[in-house]
């Protein structure tokens, strides 16, 4: 069981799943794009699949969100922008199963 979340939503998935997590309610975090919350004490302890574009205007911010896991964490980078990877991309598909995998 995880949460996805993308851009901004993916913060409020963060935060949401981090809670669960600690209640053993949720097992995991999928964020795509990510944006920190500009609060340096945010720290996470649910593990994490972090999928960030190359030309991202957000990258940045998006590092920095990833930064602020603690717990097993795992970035991968598409070759776009601030949206979803594309489907021809396998290889983030493949991470992403292996993923799921782990935590469920």
């Amino acid at each position: 069981d995880a949460l996805l979340g993308f851009s901004q939503g993916a913060l409020i998935a963060s935060l949401v799943a981090n809670e669960l997590y600690e209640k053993k309610k949720i097992k995991g975090l999928i964020s795509v794009c990510g944006v920190d919350s500009k609060r340096k004490d945010d720290q996470f302890s649910v593990p994490s699949f972090h999928i960030i574009g190359k030309t991202d205007g957000l990258r940045s911010r998006s590092l920095k969100l990833y930064e602020a896991f603690k717990g097993p964490k795992q970035l991968v980078e598409h070759t776009t922008g601030h949206k979803f990877p594309s489907s021809k991309e396998k290889d983030i598909a493949a991470k992403l199963a292996a993923f799921c995998s782990s935590i469920a």
